[in-house]
């Protein structure tokens, strides 16, 4: 990989996975104490999830960035479980 390759790929990953994962970790953290809403936590997760997929899509199809593309890939699968369990407690008393 080229000095400008792993240039581009540090930002990739700066840009879109690191600054978002941080905002996204604030923000959880301010609407879980300030606003304990499970419908509000359901639609960030979810949004978060849309974010993932289409990254993974990013990172693998148009940019071809294997390691990084593994490592969304775990993040997806692992946000995804996530949201279905959060998603199963908060429906399964109202059923």
């Amino acid at each position: 990989m080229s000095q400008h390759n792993q240039k581009q790929l540090k930002t990739f990953q700066r840009n879109f996975i690191l600054f978002p994962y941080i905002i996204f970790a604030l923000l959880l953290l301010i609407v879980f104490f300030a606003i304990p809403q499970p419908t509000l936590m359901l639609l960030l997760l979810g949004g978060f999830t849309i974010y993932h997929v289409v990254l993974l899509f990013i990172s693998f199809i148009v940019l071809n960035y294997k390691k990084t593309s593994v490592m969304l890939l775990f993040y997806t699968l692992a946000i995804t479980l996530f949201f279905a369990v959060y998603l199963i407690t908060y429906l399964l008393p109202r059923l």
